[in-house]
């Protein structure tokens, strides 16, 4: 039965999410950051490594499943720190694009080697394997709870019929 916390998955998830925020916000303060500011900064530096390019608010908030607002405050003390800037999209006025400064990509790079620490200590003594098995595990359960029909109310029959106590049943057996 998963009525222990202790066996369920989800749990553990959020534990290892806790462990690993709680690390970066220790470190990330030492250069006087807090980790909901790293985590922008992360976001700007892996767009702009991989396609040269900044990023919108929207993408960002997105991206960290944020509301507007909530990304908007990060955005703002980075900004008044000099780490990011804001533009208008060329093509979109309703768009704003927030940029690295020459401050914020060595910051970023910075913040970049805090995580990967954090990431090589969280995994110590674990082989790639083990590792990529992880990551593809997390991967799936993400999927398939992104999966829009993943839970679909029963009808009154189907209710009847189910002996818990959940009035939604998954698809994933099906």
């Amino acid at each position: 039965m998963l009525s222990d916390p202790q066996k369920i998955l989800a749990y553990w998830c959020n534990k290892a999410a806790q462990a690993f925020r709680s690390q970066l916000d220790k470190e990330a303060s030492l250069i006087g950051l807090k980790s909901a500011e790293a985590f922008v900064l992360l976001i700007l530096y892996g767009k702009l490594e991989i396609t040269g390019e900044s990023s919108s608010l929207v993408e960002i908030a997105k991206h960290l499943e944020h509301t507007h607002p909530s990304v908007l405050r990060q955005i703002d003390s980075l900004e008044e720190a000099g780490y990011v800037e804001r533009s208008i999209h060329p093509d979109d006025r309703r768009v704003k694009i927030i940029s690295l400064t020459d401050k914020g990509r060595m910051t970023a790079s910075e913040v970049m080697k805090i995580s990967q620490a954090i990431h090589a200590r969280a995994t110590k003594g674990f082989s790639e394997d083990r590792i990529a098995a992880a990551v593809a595990v997390l991967r799936d359960i993400i999927t398939n709870l992104d999966r829009a029909d993943l839970l679909l109310p029963c009808d009154e029959n189907q209710q009847k019929e189910n002996t818990s106590n959940s009035s939604y049943e998954t698809k994933a057996n099906d």
